[in-house]
């Protein structure tokens, strides 16, 4: 018996066809049933993980911290006892560490199994502002600035250099020795980001982590003479206005700190070097004072470029004899020089 023919096929042609067409299908349907079932597992498994014991904290290290210490920001941070890596609230942990003036940014960092990483940006000093005290004469404030302009750290400096207590951020206990120099603050402290801490620092929050292990590393601010010697470098500015009240964390306002401030970070880091002082009354009015003593009319932070090679310049030319430049307007500088 002949197979019929259907358009020039048989029947069993035909048969052969469609299961051919059908079996790809079924394939897929079977994948996408193991491969659902596969993330089932893995979103039961994830959520046992996430909520299980498993990758408890069990240190904290720091990362990038030189002048606050690794306890400072370990507490600063307020890791509750018990966190895992993976149910760590790292976004209010970042908000707590950029609370200090002295962190610039800092980010979490997960080391599996049971670290957890504070990478830490600081701020960097960019002046120390000496502001005259309505107090006894020779008594004055002097605070510490970035180069973003917030203000860091104060402390008072009374007659004939003795010191005072710190007047700036309470969440920072002392920045130097047991007894204060003019160059020097002082104090009973034991260094910028003591743990101990005072009212008004922003400290460990109910319920935080009391046996978690803080990787210990070694502050800038343990040796009080590299402190002292880094103000060496750092420009001080004077003749500010009396009666700024400078406050940690906030960002300074006074129109010539701010013009001082920019005048500092326009200048090329060679240049900023060499100054030693900004007199700083107003804007249009500022001065700077080179480490070898020759007088600067600067004015306003503009053009800096060019009023920079003008006085570098004229310093070249004059070495040794010039005593006084003004390049209010770069194109027009003037000097003096000794007789």
């Amino acid at each position: 018996m002949q197979s019929k023919r259907l358009s020039g096929r048989t029947v069993a042609d035909e048969r052969r066809r469609i299961n051919t067409a059908r079996s790809p299908k079924r394939g897929i349907s079977g994948k996408i049933i193991v491969i659902f079932a596969a993330l089932i597992v893995l979103v039961i498994g994830g959520f046992a993980l996430y909520n299980s014991s498993f990758l408890t904290i069990t240190e904290v290290r720091v990362d990038g911290a030189q002048r606050l210490t690794a306890q400072r920001l370990a507490d600063l941070a307020a890791v509750p006892s018990g966190s895992t890596l993976l149910r760590v609230d790292s976004d209010s942990i970042t908000k707590r560490l950029e609370s200090d003036p002295w962190v610039k940014s800092a980010r979490i960092v997960r080391e599996f199994p049971a670290t957890l990483v504070l990478v830490i940006e600081e701020r960097q000093i960019a002046a120390v502002v000496d502001i005259l005290a309505d107090t006894p004469a020779g008594a004055s404030k002097r605070w510490l600035i970035g180069y973003d302009g917030i203000w860091l750290d104060g402390w008072t400096v009374g007659l004939l250099g003795q010191s005072a207590s710190i007047s700036g951020n309470a969440s920072t206990t002392n920045v130097g020795s047991d007894q204060g120099t003019e160059d020097t603050p002082g104090g009973t402290g034991t260094g910028v980001g003591d743990v101990s801490g005072t009212e008004g620092s922003a400290g460990a929050e109910e319920g935080a982590t009391t046996d978690i292990a803080v990787a210990q590393e070694k502050s800038l601010l343990d040796d009080v003479r590299a402190y002292s010697s880094e103000f060496d470098s750092i420009p001080q500015i004077k003749d500010v206005v009396r009666t700024i009240g400078p406050v940690s964390g906030e960002k300074v306002t006074d129109e010539g700190i701010v013009n001082a401030l920019d005048i500092i970070n326009g200048l090329t880091s060679e240049m900023r070097a060499n100054v030693a002082i900004i007199s700083a009354p107003d804007k249009v009015k500022t001065e700077l004072t080179l480490r070898n003593y020759v007088h600067v009319a600067f004015g306003l932070a503009e053009d800096i470029p060019n009023k920079e090679a003008a006085i570098l310049a004229l310093l070249a030319e004059h070495e040794g004899s010039i005593t006084y430049i003004n390049v209010r307007v770069a194109s027009r500088a003037t000097y003096r020089v000794a007789e």
